[in-house]
């Protein structure tokens, strides 16, 4: 289970008392499911950057690894962009990187897709079926 952006939530449901409600439904529906439910905020967020080569010194996990994974991601549940992830348009390249990224110049990127269906073991068969027949027939890896 990744980590839940309270922030989000805020500006989803917009009442506090909702989203306390909400918080409440996701850890009693979770709660065997997962060891720990984190939800985060920007106050959070500060403290961890604060503590994180402490508390990797203390503990031994890679705060500083995690949040630098992290904090892209969190950004963009506020709106915030980034092009942290733009290195990821280029993994089928074989050449060297340069540090000026520029996918279209460099001929490469990435088609998302998203499809939304029921959670069970036949939908997610048919939707296999259907993209790999799409993405075969104009040319696509899957």
């Amino acid at each position: 289970m990744g980590f839940w952006c309270l922030e989000w939530l805020q500006r989803v449901i917009w009442n506090s008392q909702e989203v306390a409600s909400a918080k409440r439904q996701i850890k009693q529906r979770l709660h065997k499911k997962v060891k720990k439910i984190q939800f985060l905020n920007d106050r959070k967020m500060k403290i961890a950057e604060f503590i994180q080569k402490p508390y990797y010194f203390l503990t031994g996990i890679n705060l500083p690894k995690m949040l630098k994974i992290l904090k892209p991601v969190y950004f963009l549940t506020k709106g915030i962009p980034s092009d942290k992830f733009l290195e990821s348009t280029y993994w089928r390249k074989k050449e060297d990187i340069s540090s000026a990224l520029n996918p279209d110049k460099d001929a490469c990127g990435l088609l998302w897709c998203a499809p939304i269906a029921p959670i069970n073991g036949a939908h997610a068969a048919a939707i296999w079926d259907i993209t790999q027949s799409i993405f075969e027939s104009y040319g696509f890896e899957p």
